[in-house]
C-alpha cells in the first residue's frame, strides 16, 4: 500500500522545479500526451527495451529496421529538397491536380501545408502552424522519422511507408489508382527515392 507521502513525491517529479509549490496536480504541460492506449503502450515497450532479456538475433533485427529507417528519412529528405543549403526552408511549387491542389510542400521533407497541424500533433507531440514548422528543424525531423517509423512498422516495409509519404496510400494502391502530384507520378517518385537509398 503506497501512502501519502509516495503520491506527493510523484506529484513534485511530475512538476517543474519553479512548481514545487503546486501539489494538488501537475501541469498539463508538464505531462505527455498520448492520443491513444496503443500510444502508451509502444511509448512503454520502448522505455522497457534496453532492459528486457530478448534474444539477440532480435535485437539485432529491431535495431538494422531504426537503421534502415534512418537512412530512408536521409533518402526522403534529399528527394524533397533536392540536397539544398538549408533544405528546412524549402518551398516546392504548386500542387496542380488532386486533393493538394493549390498548395505547396514544405521544408525538407515536403510535408503539404494542410497536413502540418495534423502531422506535427500526432508524431511531434505539439501542433504548430506552418509558419512555425517550416522554422523548426527538429519538429520537421521527427515528423518524418516517427511517420516513417511508424508505417515502416504498420506494412513491414519501407516501400509503402514511403508511398504513404508520397500519396497517403502503401505502394500497390498508389500504383492502382496512377498517383502524382501533378509532376511526378508515384512510379518514378520510389525510382528516385531508391537511388537516394541505395546508391551504386
Amino acid at each position: 500500500m503506497y501512502g501519502a507521502d509516495y503520491a506527493n513525491n510523484l506529484r513534485k517529479n511530475l512538476l517543474k522545479p519553479t512548481d514545487s509549490g503546486l501539489l494538488e496536480r501537475p501541469m498539463k504541460a508538464d505531462l505527455k500526451i498520448y492520443k491513444d492506449r496503443d500510444d502508451v503502450v509502444e511509448d512503454a515497450l520502448a522505455d522497457l527495451l534496453p532492459y528486457i532479456d530478448i534474444k539477440p538475433q532480435v535485437r539485432d533485427e529491431i535495431a538494422a529496421k531504426k537503421a534502415q529507417a534512418d537512412r530512408a528519412v536521409e533518402a526522403l529528405k534529399f528527394l524533397e529538397s533536392g540536397g539544398k543549403k538549408n533544405p528546412y526552408k524549402t518551398k516546392g511549387k504548386k500542387v496542380t491536380k488532386g486533393q493538394y491542389k493549390g498548395e505547396q510542400a514544405i521544408g525538407a521533407y515536403g510535408v503539404m501545408e494542410s497536413n502540418v497541424p495534423l502531422f506535427t500533433k500526432k508524431y511531434y507531440g505539439e501542433e504548430l502552424t506552418v509558419e512555425e514548422f517550416i522554422n523548426n528543424t527538429k519538429a520537421q525531423d521527427e515528423v518524418a522519422k516517427e511517420f516513417i517509423l511508424q508505417n515502416y512498422q504498420k506494412y513491414g516495409n519501407l516501400e509503402d511507408a514511403i508511398s504513404t509519404w508520397f500519396t497517403g496510400d502503401p505502394l500497390d494502391q498508389a500504383m492502382d489508382r496512377g498517383a502524382d502530384d501533378g509532376s511526378i507520378d508515384i512510379e518514378e517518385y520510389m525510382i528516385r527515392f531508391n537511388s537516394k537509398f541505395n546508391p551504386r
